[in-house]
């Protein structure tokens, strides 16, 4: 794979720029460094705005990356041209169509075109900028290049009341899109947002551009640029296989494991956690799309997306046993069972829907269901997901309608013989030579009852972690800025975002006490 730092401060722009690249073997991440990627300046001049936008971002990239010039960045701006509004010299809204949108109401623009004979024709335009490393600049005697694609289309005669599409958040209800009719759809009156991903995909203007960008770098020879994946081991005989307990919402498959946990020193790794990471990814920590919809839809188009991620995390994990809750369909467990390099053992929670729903009462949680109807519907949509086949295919089977102690017993008489070989991490970490994220969650865990900032997070880590070797509140805010995480929930409070340890971050901090042979 070759990497491309994409230098956006905008979610939306980059899940978008790595949609484009899927399939490709270009593999696109967020920008290195915390705060601002680049200053664009407020001039309206294309050229020189895209010119001193790179000039920045090249001198920010070059301080905060490690050999800087043997590496791919992108940058892109959006524009657009309302014909009515604009004349030959000057486009509007043109390069400031962002600040455009947060002044202006539909009836406004409506109202502006009808006073010009209701003329609704424009054009939206993306310009991705590619930063030529030295190879590439030598060869084209310039430091970077501007890739443009363009679509025609209307602003639609009456605005649409939806919502963001959960699982593409640039077909959004907020930006221009929400307003755009692309060319073809004038008389259905269609804003690209409401379109399917594959129609919107014909008239997406941005990917018209990346498929340009690509187009160039598929024809350049950058064998010299590809990462190399570090093969995995193959894991000891000896360790236990990996268990997965699949079933209904509070059938008591994260009983199970945590029981499996506790008493035998098994990771837990909760699938779920690995969902909000594609959803706080895509969307944010306080967005407005709730996660059932946005699980239901990803798991429908890319049903191995949270698979593949725990599958790779368990293959990072040598020297421990691994037990996993959480999957819903079965595309997943199929995945899992095909990539995982361990023996497996898929087991199905079966617990009636009316213990299920007095469970899930009892333990009340902010999203439980209020009512055994409301707790239906739920478990509709979880159906939806797929855990109708995995009930259907799954071959063993435990019941969950006994007393806890009872569902214990009867797991630990089928699979005793299962359980056990190293299932403890080997200790042999010097804890003064602790990285960030380790010492990060070593805090947390540490500290697990409640959210924490990020400035709260850095005095923890200097109280109770590392009081010799102090982090930085400016480096922990910048771990947590640059990407997300399976192993955090967060919290947002009065617009701040506070953290604490998932199901997945407490197994990792108990896996790190024990590398580090703290007691607990």
């Amino acid at each position: 794979m070759i990497e491309i730092v994409f230098i956006s401060s905008s979610r939306t722009k980059f899940a978008h720029i790595e949609y484009g690249f899927r399939g490709s073997r270009y593999h696109i991440v967020p920008q290195k460094n915390y705060g601002i990627g680049y200053i664009e300046p407020r001039i309206y001049d294309r050229s020189q705005l895209l010119k001193e936008s790179y000039v920045d971002a090249r001198k920010r990239f070059e301080k905060s990356v490690h050999n800087s010039d043997d590496k791919f960045f992108i940058l892109e701006d959006t524009s657009v041209r309302i014909e009515a509004l604009s004349s030959e010299k000057e486009e509007v809204p043109g390069l400031d169509i962002k600040y455009w949108m947060q002044d202006k109401r539909f009836e406004d623009v409506d109202a502006l075109l009808k006073a010009r004979n209701n003329q609704r024709a424009c054009t939206v335009r993306s310009d991705i900028v590619l930063h030529l490393p030295k190879q590439l600049r030598e060869k084209y005697q310039k430091e970077f290049m501007v890739f443009t694609g363009e679509q025609e289309g209307y602003i639609c005669k009456e605005e649409k009341r939806f919502k963001t599409n959960p699982l593409y958040p640039w077909l959004d209800n907020k930006t221009f899109n929400k307003w755009f009719v692309p060319s073809g759809y004038e008389s259905q009156d269609m804003v690209i947002s409401l379109l399917d991903i594959k129609e919107a995909n014909r008239y997406d203007f941005r990917l018209k551009a990346l498929n340009k960008l690509i187009s160039f770098l598929d024809k350049e020879d950058l064998k010299s640029f590809e990462k190399q994946i570090k093969s995995i081991s193959t894991p000891s005989l000896f360790i236990s296989p990996t268990f997965v307990f699949v079933g209904s919402t509070c059938a008591g498959k994260s009983t199970m494991a945590q029981y499996l946990a506790e008493n035998y020193g098994y990771f837990h790794i909760e699938a779920s956690d690995f969902m909000y990471m594609e959803y706080y990814k895509m969307h944010g920590y306080d967005s407005g799309v709730k996660i059932g919809d946005f699980a239901q839809k990803i798991l429908k188009e890319q049903p191995t997306i949270v698979a593949k991620s725990v599958v790779d995390f368990c293959n990072s994990l040598k020297d421990v046993s691994i037990v996993v809750s959480g999957f819903r369909a079965q595309e997943e467990v199929d995945f899992f069972q095909k990539n995982h390099k361990r023996n497996i053992q898929v087991i199905y929670i079966d617990t009636d829907q009316r213990i299920r729903y007095e469970r899930c009462a009892k333990r009340g949680r902010g999203d439980a269901a209020e009512t055994f109807e409301k707790f239906r519907e739920k478990d509709t949509q979880q159906y939806a997901m797929g855990i109708d086949k995995l009930e259907k295919n799954t071959i063993k089977k435990l019941t969950n309608n006994d007393p806890k102690y009872r569902y214990f017993q009867e797991f630990e008489e089928h699979y005793s013989k299962h359980i056990g070989g190293l299932s403890m991490p080997v200790r042999d970490k010097d804890i003064e030579n602790m990285r960030l994220e380790e010492s990060i969650i070593f805090a947390l865990y540490a500290n697990r009852d409640d959210y924490y900032t990020t400035t709260e997070i850095a005095s923890l880590i200097n109280r109770d972690v590392l009081p010799n070797k102090p982090k930085n509140k400016n480096n922990v805010s910048r771990y947590f800025n640059q990407k997300v995480y399976p192993f955090y929930e967060a919290s947002v409070e009065n617009g701040v975002n506070k953290y604490r340890l998932n199901t997945t971050g407490l197994s990792q901090g108990g896996y790190l006490f024990q590398r580090y042979n703290v007691q607990q």
